[in-house]
C-alpha cells in the first residue's frame, strides 16, 4: 500500500496565503484514513523530513499571478517547473528553493505534485479573497481525485 500525504502550506493569518490550510480543512474527514494531512506555515528544509516516509506527496500553496483563484498543477519531478513558486514568499525559504534542495540531495518523494492557486490578498488578518474562496471547492475536488490516482496524471488535468 502506498502512503500518501497532503501538506498545506502558508500562513492562515495572511489572507490567501492560508489557502493550503483551508484546503486541508475541506479534505478532513472526506479522504481515506491512511492519508496524512499536515499543516505547515512555511516551506523549507523541514519538508524533506515531513515527506520522507511517503510515496505520494501533494503540496498545496498560494502562488503569485494575475488570476486569483486559478489553480495550477505541477509535477515536481518535471524538468523546469512552468511557473515561479512563491515569489516574494512570506516563507523563509520558498517552495522553489526547497524543491531544488530536495532534488540536489536526492530527497524528493517518488511522486510529488503541487497544487498552487493564485491569490489576491496577503494582508495580515485578512480572510481568503472572494476569488480564492470561490475556487476552494474546485481545488478540493481535484485533490480528492489526485489522491485516488496511483500514477502521475498528465499536467493540465
Amino acid at each position: 500500500m502506498r502512503r500518501s500525504c497532503v501538506i498545506g502550506l502558508g500562513n492562515p493569518d495572511r489572507g490567501d496565503d492560508g489557502l493550503g490550510h483551508a484546503a486541508l480543512r475541506l479534505l478532513a474527514g472526506t479522504v481515506a484514513a491512511d492519508i496524512t494531512l499536515l499543516q505547515r506555515n512555511a516551506a523549507g528544509p523541514g519538508l524533506l523530513d515531513d515527506w520522507r516516509d511517503f510515496d505520494k506527496v501533494i503540496l498545496v500553496d498560494a502562488a503569485a499571478g494575475p488570476n486569483p483563484g486559478q489553480i495550477h498543477r505541477l509535477e515536481a519531478t518535471s524538468p523546469g517547473l512552468p511557473m515561479p513558486l512563491a515569489p516574494g514568499s512570506t516563507h523563509g525559504l520558498g517552495l522553489a528553493e526547497t524543491l531544488a534542495l530536495a532534488k540536489a540531495l536526492g530527497r524528493l518523494p517518488p511522486q510529488l505534485v503541487i497544487y498552487a492557486m493564485e491569490g489576491a490578498d496577503y494582508s495580515f488578518g485578512a480572510a481568503l479573497s472572494p476569488a480564492v474562496a470561490a475556487a476552494m471547492p474546485r481545488l478540493a475536488v481535484r485533490l480528492r481525485a489526485q489522491l485516488r490516482v496511483q500514477s502521475p496524471v498528465p499536467a493540465g488535468t
